[in-house]
């Protein structure tokens, strides 16, 4: 069990520092991009983004969801590199379809989504970025079931890099606007599916095989659902904005939701990647594979939740700093609502299992098909009367309505069961702290303010140790590593962390 955490710990930690990177970059250039474009830009790509998602999630769930389930089964053992090849053949067919249906109808997109004719020529990239993109996720999935961390992370800032010097270009040297923003997205997915087919060559074998994708793709077509109503409850906010809003309060509502986006790019995403092959190559170990998705789960919320409460209590200083144009200094509003609705995602992650090594595909997909309608109606319900802070709440409370169903199904039908108790504490300490701090950080001065928050940072931590929430066994191990810090330091506890 160390040994698997201690893996979970290093291949998360390694995708973490990717992101991070990236991350970095991006609120660099935020300044930049804030004094080209406007609201109205970023509403444009913010619809356009979901389009392309709610389209590719047709295309990528069947064929990246069964390779995930089925690549470390053990009747797949000798046919990874059959598996590999068939499905991205299969992959390439459907991208290929669809993006070509996606460029003729470029004129009826353009009218009916953006409201506009004259941006036809937008829609045009975005077909290619759909089929390009749909590769991308498909080869990436291979390597990070093959934990090779090291190379997506190399390839990411490789990518990221690559993509923020064609908006840079785009927008300073040859002032195309939003084209800039939309040609980085474009030479990313592209770049990713260039180096990406090299790197997993000798893993293929080039063989054609229908009987090789019949399971993965019985389990994987069902999936279709899921990956819609997951775009819809993530993404689905922004078309009914659109209907009762100006495209720049979608544009203002996407921003914040990307800057709350943090805990999705820095903690979320890296652990889930991180996850998926660990948990299934224990598919024969059920009792030791629900230890470890029950206790990596509450640990996962712990830091989350201090992540988030950090997030949020700086956020409109920091949006303050960044944006150049006041137009975007509204959306930090929505970012303590949005980066907790991105921690239960997390949450979610672990929640689901259960249901997911039962290969109930088809409670998978109904579950996120059931908060998907409840997500649209809460949408239409909130925010006509609240706006954006009606469209990000009804966001959380759909992600807590997803994960009561995957906590119900998981129990059910693979015995997997949380601590809700432990999870419930860390809620209760953290949610009271960010409230708390709306009453005593009201004061005309900035120092004072940050100071404030910075004590509430603290309290944390501080809470948690003593409301009772370490067992026995958590504080026999925390008082050894403090004893053992003490005694030779930090890199030779590490060292001995390791060698366990």
């Amino acid at each position: 069990m160390i040994g698997l955490m201690k893996r979970l710990f290093y291949l998360s930690g390694v995708y973490s520092i990717g992101s991070l990177f990236e991350m970095a970059l991006a609120f660099f250039f935020i300044p930049l991009y804030t004094a080209y474009l406007g609201t109205y830009e970023y509403g444009i790509v913010g619809l356009m983004s979901i389009t392309i998602g709610l389209i590719s999630r047709v295309i990528t769930p069947p064929v990246t969801g069964g390779f995930i389930r089925f690549y470390h089964a053990p009747e797949y053992r000798e046919e990874k590199g059959l598996l590999l090849f068939n499905g991205f053949i299969f992959l390439l067919l459907q991208a290929s379809v669809l993006s070509l249906i996606f460029y003729l109808l470029r004129g009826p997109i353009a009218r009916y989504i953006l409201k506009d004719n004259s941006l036809a020529y937008i829609v045009r990239v975005y077909a290619v970025i759909l089929f390009f993109q749909s590769l991308s996720e498909y080869l990436l999935t291979v390597l990070r079931q093959r934990e090779q961390a090291r190379f997506v992370i190399l390839l990411s800032w490789g990518k990221f890099i690559s993509s923020v010097a064609v908006v840079v270009i785009g927008l300073v040297y040859l002032d195309i606007g939003v084209l800039a923003l939309i040609y980085g997205v474009l030479v990313g997915v592209i770049l990713d599916v260039v180096c990406t087919i090299p790197a997993l060559w000798k893993e293929i074998t080039p063989q054609l095989s229908l009987s090789v994708l019949r399971q993965p793709l019985r389990y994987g077509y069902p999936l279709i659902g899921q990956g819609l109503s997951n775009i819809l409850i993530q993404s689905g906010d922004r078309y009914i904005l659109k209907l009762f809003s100006p495209l720049s309060v979608v544009g203002l509502y996407s921003f914040g939701y990307t800057f709350a986006g943090i805990i999705l790019v820095a903690l979320v995403m890296p652990l889930k990647h991180a996850l998926q092959p660990l948990v299934l190559k224990q598919e024969g170990k059920p009792e030791q594979l629900k230890a470890f998705v029950r206790s990596n789960c509450t640990y996962f919320y712990l830091l989350g939740m201090f992540l988030c409460l950090l997030l949020s209590l700086y956020s409109k200083e920091a949006i303050e700093i960044m944006a150049r144009d006041q137009e975007f200094w509204g959306s930090w509003v929505i970012v303590p609502i949005i980066a907790f609705a991105n921690l239960q995602h997390g949450v979610g992650n672990f929640l689901g299992w259960g249901v997911r090594m039962a290969k109930k595909s088809f409670i998978v997909s109904s579950n996120v098909l059931i908060t998907a309608c409840i997500n649209i109606i809460l949408n239409i319900l909130f925010i006509p009367p609240w706006g954006i802070i009606g469209a990000a709440t009804a966001t959380l409370l759909s992600y807590m309505v997803w994960n009561g169903l995957k906590l119900y199904y998981s129990a059910r039908y693979y015995d997997l069961h949380f601590d809700l108790t432990r999870l419930g504490h860390i809620t209760l300490v953290g949610v009271t702290l960010y409230v708390l701090s709306l009453f005593i950080t009201t004061t005309d001065s900035l120092f004072v303010n940050m100071a404030i928050k910075f004590l509430i940072v603290l309290s944390y931590p501080l809470l948690i140790l003593g409301t009772g929430f370490l067992t026995g066994t958590e504080k026999v191990y925390l008082k050894k590593l403090y004893a053992s810090l003490r005694e030779v330091g930090v890199r030779e506890t590490v060292s001995r962390i390791r060698a366990i």
